[in-house]
């Protein structure tokens, strides 16, 4: 029954796969690139190239997204392209989060055998469920992490100790993998799973206890996969962690953050990020659920192992708020991993009920959430007030999809020289660029490189400088029409790099008619 559950909730999903051709923004088309380049390396026994790009090319953040990934690249054969083929994985790792929450719900053992779907279709029709399975990003894979942990506090009472620790380490390398905060949502956790494992209960001998879950097929596997992937990654955070550190730095406070975020009191903070879990996980509907589920446990208290999942679900939320409101930076994504808390509370409050029309008035608002959030997510006319910003509508046009194409088969080489993109735009930016490349080189062997006139810089002089340390083959930007005129803290230097280049006799201008604005400047090598 949960899988054909799964497969009526994803449907959507896929369909909007299949719908849209936008070109991805700065941070999927990074993890796109360096998926692709891992597999081309892969690929081609390039064991040396291969090594090298799985530590360094991911070199900010942890890598677990574009490790996985790699390994979807080649069903672009199947699905058209390597987006949709990249974004098969979010829908198996978003899959994989619902059928763990469903585990969750049914290690409460409820009153009602179908109380586990509850939690499951809430879930599943929250926007920002919907809107990061359109998205190629971390939070996906950070949210089963959480997910795991969780199923691991449900089940403490009834696995072996062995299970737990080999379930626990996996579960945190995964975390780790994922994305640097993910030890935030599981500080509780982890002492409640030690102390209902080592406090309340005597445990057989280690050995006995190890032996019996290697013949186990699923332990099995973790066991395997956990022994060959953890030195990896203790040599990725070895080698990186200085670096990482200083990113995760400047993500969460500081100039940087600041462009994403603001300043203000920790009330101040901790009221906007509570308006952003209402937004992305319980508006529009889905507070009907949160309140019939209150009516549920009023009227059928749930009993006290299920009491102590739901109180720390609940003190998770509190502490993850909490945290966030001492940061500079807001964004709603990081938000993400708290559907699993939200819904296993929901679950919870509902798993004494043993009235299947109280439960079924429970999942009426979970319906019509789903419905409104996939029509949102599809184009078709909703009251966009009430859209989360993670909420993407699917864009079947081709045009800005086309055009990059175009200039990437253009200024590809196999000189070694940088291109250089001068312009910050959605469709047009460095990180694309590179995405596309990577993408080319599958078909031609090239590989050509793209970077950007320097991250926000706001000095003309010495962007233009870094044209010329990069000795830069080709430069593309837009023309003045098609660059704002107040431009934002990402462009500001786009049009006085512009017009200086247009006087500069080193460079020419191609012959590349666009509809869109695209001017390319080639750097003449024989010139003076």
């Amino acid at each position: 029954m949960i899988y054909l559950a799964l497969a009526i909730l994803m449907a959507p999903v896929a369909w909007w796969l299949a719908q849209d051709r936008a070109v991805w923004l700065w941070d999927q088309s990074w993890y796109g690139e360096v998926s692709t380049d891992l597999w081309f390396y892969a690929s081609h026994f390039s064991l040396r190239e291969w090594a090298t790009a799985m530590i360094y090319e991911m070199n900010l953040k942890p890598p677990g997204v574009v490790w996985i990934g790699q390994f979807f690249v080649p069903l672009h054969a199947l699905f058209g392209d390597i987006e949709n083929a990249l974004l098969v994985s979010v829908l198996v790792t978003q899959a994989l989060l619902l059928w763990t929450i469903y585990k969750i719900g049914e290690a409460l053992k409820p009153a009602h055998s179908w109380t586990p779907f509850v939690g499951v279709i809430f879930a599943a029709a929250t926007q920002s469920f919907v809107g990061l399975s359109h998205q190629f990003m971390v939070e996906p894979l950070q949210a089963l992490a959480v997910a795991w942990v969780v199923l691991i506090a449900a089940k403490v009472d009834e696995w072996p100790g062995a299970r737990i620790l080999v379930h626990l380490a996996a579960a945190t390398l995964l975390g780790a993998l994922a994305k640097l905060t993910t030890p935030a949502y599981c500080l509780l956790f982890y002492p409640y799973i030690a102390y209902r494992m080592f406090m309340l209960r005597s445990l057989r001998p280690w050995r006995e206890m190890f032996s019996s879950e290697w013949s186990r097929i699923s332990s099995r596997l973790v066991i395997v996969l956990f022994a060959l992937i953890v030195p990896v990654t203790a040599l990725w955070y070895t080698l990186n962690a200085k670096a990482v550190w200083q990113h995760a730095r400047d993500s969460a406070s500081g100039e940087i953050a600041l462009a994403y975020g603001f300043r203000g009191s920790f009330f101040q903070k901790l009221l906007v990020w509570t308006g952003l879990l209402n937004q992305t996980i319980l508006s529009p509907y889905l507070a009907w659920t949160l309140a019939l589920a209150c009516v549920a446990a009023l009227l059928y208290f749930p009993f006290q192992t299920r009491a102590a999942l739901f109180t720390l679900s609940l003190a998770q939320i509190a502490i993850v708020l909490a945290l966030f409101s001492l940061a500079d930076a807001v964004e709603s994504r990081y938000l993400y991993a708290l559907i699993v808390f939200v819904s296993i509370s929901v679950t919870v409050l509902c798993s004494s009920t043993p009235r299947g029309a109280l439960l079924f008035l429970v999942l009426v608002p979970c319906a019509v959430q789903w419905s409104f959030t996939n029509n949102a997510a599809s184009g078709r006319p909703t009251s966009r007030s009430s859209v989360s910003p993670l909420l993407i509508a699917a864009d079947p046009g081709t045009v800005h999809y086309q055009e990059l194409t175009r200039i990437v088969a253009l200024t590809s080489n196999a000189r070694g020289r940088y291109n250089v993109v001068g312009v910050e735009e959605p469709w047009l930016n460095a990180n694309g660029a590179s995405f596309f490349a990577a993408k080319q080189r599958l078909a031609t062997g090239i590989r050509s490189f793209y970077t950007s006139l320097g991250y926000a810089e706001k000095d003309a002089a010495v962007a233009l400088k870094r044209l010329d340390d990069l000795n830069t083959h080709y430069l593309i930007t837009l023309d003045e029409q098609h660059q704002n005129a107040a431009p934002n803290f990402l462009n500001a230097v786009s049009l006085s790099v512009l017009k200086a280049i247009r006087q500069d006799p080193r460079y020419r201008q191609l012959d590349f008619p666009s509809t869109q604005g695209v001017l390319i400047f080639e750097r003449q090598s024989d010139h003076p």
